[in-house]
């Protein structure tokens, strides 16, 4: 189980350092808006972009409304990290639920 969590943990970190870039990258205008996308390329970017969503809802939700650029990216991490463990977490919690309900013959 601690190698299953540390690969989630991993995972989420990495999660979370592409949703950085993905941001910078629609910030600075080299892709397009979720809203200015094709409806695929539109559920992709906020996937890819996710933790950072998450991130800016934790730094609205504490109170701090403009953090800086390198401590929304601080969060960001944090929250695929985050994230990433939530998912690995459910991956396991089916596979156990699978296992447990499978026929016996």
């Amino acid at each position: 189980m601690p190698r299953r969590l540390a690969i989630g943990l991993a995972s989420g970190i990495a999660w979370g350092g592409v949703a950085a870039a993905v941001f910078v990258s629609m910030f600075r205008g080299s892709l397009p808006a979720p809203g200015q996308a094709e409806l695929p390329l539109a559920i992709a970017l906020v996937v890819l972009y996710l933790p950072f969503l998450v991130a800016a809802a934790v730094e609205t939700f504490v109170g701090r409304s403009s953090p800086s650029f390198v401590e929304i990216i601080g969060v960001t991490l944090a929250s695929g990290a985050g994230l990433g463990l939530l998912l690995i977490a459910g991956i396991a919690l089916v596979q156990r639920f699978v296992q447990t309900t499978r026929p016996r013959s």
